[in-house]
């Protein structure tokens, strides 16, 4: 009969020092995995952030393509004393984009001048 010697990995009590080292390590461990999810959530918050504005831009130019851009058009007011109407005319293209009957005010700005 041979024999020899082998490693086999078993359960073992651990010596109170073991413990300790290992309970040491352990705390370790725990304050950087505290610091890591700190740090996470912070990326993450300012991920979202960015997120959050490229998707506002993104939701206004798709309204605009959608819906048209509002921006400022040069217009001309004409006020007709006959019909006692005041029109507001795009210059850029001629439409009437307003229309509406005068009020005392204007009336008033006519004898003003």
């Amino acid at each position: 009969m041979t024999e020899r010697s082998i490693a086999m990995p078993l359960k073992c009590v651990l010596t109170d020092r073991e413990k300790l080292e290992r309970g040491e390590r352990a705390a370790e461990i725990e304050m950087k995995i505290n610091v890591e999810e700190e740090e996470y959530r912070e990326v993450r918050k300012e991920y979202r952030e960015k997120l959050k504005g490229l998707k506002a831009e993104r939701y206004l130019l798709l309204d605009e393509i959608r819906n048209g851009e509002e921006r400022p058009v040069e217009c001309t007011v004409r006020e007709d004393y006959a019909r006692d109407m005041v029109m507001v005319v795009r210059n850029d293209t001629g439409e009437v984009v307003e229309e509406r009957p005068m009020t005392a005010e204007d009336r008033q700005q006519r004898l003003a001048v």
